[in-house]
Formats: structure tokens, C-alpha cells, sequence
């Protein structure tokens, strides 16, 4: 009978630091997504410019024209090796994209960890609506993957899938273009 006790608590305990654990991860991206906000809204004022910026600009047959702007904010990090020159590798911690055709103009943001660089924390979506209105979608994920989709619209499918594939994609060629990384 003790032993069921101690297991009940111990399963209680658990349970509850779980369900605590996935509000401290919330807020904290929350706290971490204010402060690149705030290193964006400073980037090249009080230190070099850190940001790489893609723009394509493009027009097929009889479709609108269309614009994306892509700006990805990053952090030098300098390794020191005593036998060899400093190196260094840009690590983005922020990205947006801007994409506009005709009516359709949908924004976009990712935050990655700075502790880990390249996996993603959060992303949000602001989709123009025929309508007028906007669509807004937040996706928050951990290590183990995506813990939570908040939007403006209970009727909206979001999964997270496609944003993480935007970033992957767009680091992918950030690294090869700044990094270096040739395959």
C-alpha cells in the first residue's frame, strides 16, 4: 500500500511539472522572441549590421507580379583555436519574410535558439484574407517538437509543418551563403 502511495505521488508530481513545464517554455519564448525584437530593432545602430537580406522580384505570363523580401538577422560567433586563425560562423536567431502578389500579401516570422543554433522556437504567420481580414498563427516548439498553434481563427488548419520547412530551406541557404557550407 505504501509503495501505491509513493507511486501516486510521484506520478501527481510528475504530471504537474509537465503541465507547468509547457507554460514556462511559452513564456520563456515569449521573453526570448522580445529580445530579438528588441536586437532587430538595434541591429546596425550601435554595432556592425548583422543581417543578410534576399529579395527576388519576378513576373510569369499573366500572373501579378511578386515580391519577397527575406531578412535574416544573425550573431557572429568567433572560435579560437590556438594552432590556427580565429574562425567565425553567423548564427541566425531571427528571420522574416515578406511576400506580396497581387492581393495576396502574407508576412511572416521564425526565432531560433541561440543556445542551439538552427532549431527553431517559434514562428508567426500574418495571411491577408480575400476578405480584408488577416489570419494570424503562432507555432511553439521545444526539443522534442511542436507543443502549440495559437491563431485568430478557430477554423484555420495549422500544423506547424510548413513554417518548419520554410525555415529549414531558408537556413539551409543562409549557411551556405554565409557559412560557407558547401555540400
Amino acid at each position: 500500500m505504501k509503495k501505491i502511495l509513493i507511486l501516486l505521488v510521484c506520478s501527481l508530481v510528475a504530471f504537474t511539472t509537465q503541465a507547468q513545464t509547457k507554460a514556462d517554455k511559452l513564456k520563456n519564448i515569449r521573453q526570448l522572441y522580445a529580445q530579438a525584437k528588441d536586437k532587430v530593432a538595434q541591429n546596425g545602430k550601435t554595432a556592425p549590421n548583422k543581417r543578410q537580406q534576399l529579395v527576388l522580384n519576378n513576373q510569369f505570363d499573366e500572373a501579378p507580379p511578386f515580391k519577397e523580401v527575406v531578412d535574416i538577422y544573425f550573431d557572429e560567433i568567433r572560435q579560437f583555436d590556438n594552432d590556427a586563425l580565429p574562425t567565425s560562423t553567423e548564427s541566425p536567431y531571427f528571420m522574416t519574410r515578406r511576400y506580396t502578389c497581387g492581393d495576396i500579401d502574407i508576412y511572416q516570422e521564425w526565432l531560433f535558439d541561440a543556445k542551439e543554433p538552427g532549431r527553431l522556437l517559434f514562428a508567426f504567420e500574418c495571411e491577408q484574407q480575400n476578405d480584408g481580414s488577416k489570419l494570424e498563427s503562432r507555432y511553439y516548439w521545444d526539443a522534442n517538437g511542436l507543443i502549440e498553434v495559437k491563431t485568430n481563427n478557430p477554423d484555420a488548419d495549422r500544423e506547424g509543418a510548413f513554417m518548419q520547412r520554410y525555415a529549414g530551406e531558408y537556413l539551409s541557404a543562409f549557411n551556405t551563403i554565409a557559412n560557407r557550407n558547401w555540400e
